[in-house]
């Protein structure tokens, strides 16, 4: 994915985020109060789903879009890019968040998951399996005990393949 793209929804989820970001109270109070929307203090966003591209360039991007809108991002750094994604997370910890992105039916997912946890992932992102196989597999319940021992999230791959 293109990283204008990733530049369209991250606007369209700030907006989301930014309409949603105040509670007026009780409905009976939202019937009778016109919506004012909080602007007192700067927004602060979480983009939950960034794929992360191991270039100069889209990581200079990355920084000037998500510094621009106050925002850090979740990012999910494949296996053979972790050296480098981590090394980006760390410089930047005010805006990246590294997620550990993993073929679910590699013969080390386990070791793989506890490796990353340990060099700074903070979850699991973008879980794919290549099999006919469900999340729910029983197969698969040594990843999300792992994941629940480790106290991190997973992002599982919900779209199409």
């Amino acid at each position: 994915m293109n990283f204008k793209y990733n530049k369209v929804i991250l606007i369209g989820l700030l907006a989301l985020v930014a309409a949603c970001g105040t509670n007026p109270g009780s409905t009976e109070q939202a019937k009778q109060q016109p919506y004012q929307p909080n602007r007192s203090t700067p927004g602060f966003f979480i983009d939950s789903h960034v794929h992360y591209h191991p270039t100069d360039e889209w990581e200079s991007s990355f920084i000037e879009v998500y510094t621009k809108w106050n925002a850090m991002a979740c990012i999910m750094i494949k296996l053979d890019d972790l050296d480098r994604g981590l090394e980006f997370a760390e410089s930047n910890p005010d805006r990246v968040i590294p997620y550990i992105q993993l073929d679910m039916d590699a013969p080390t997912v386990l070791e793989d998951i506890q490796s990353a946890f340990d060099r700074g992932c903070r979850g699991i992102g973008e879980l794919i399996t290549d099999l006919d196989k469900n999340y729910d597999h029983p197969s698969y319940d040594p990843i999300w005990g792992l994941a629940e021992k480790l106290g991190i999230p997973v992002l599982p791959h919900t779209g199409i393949r």
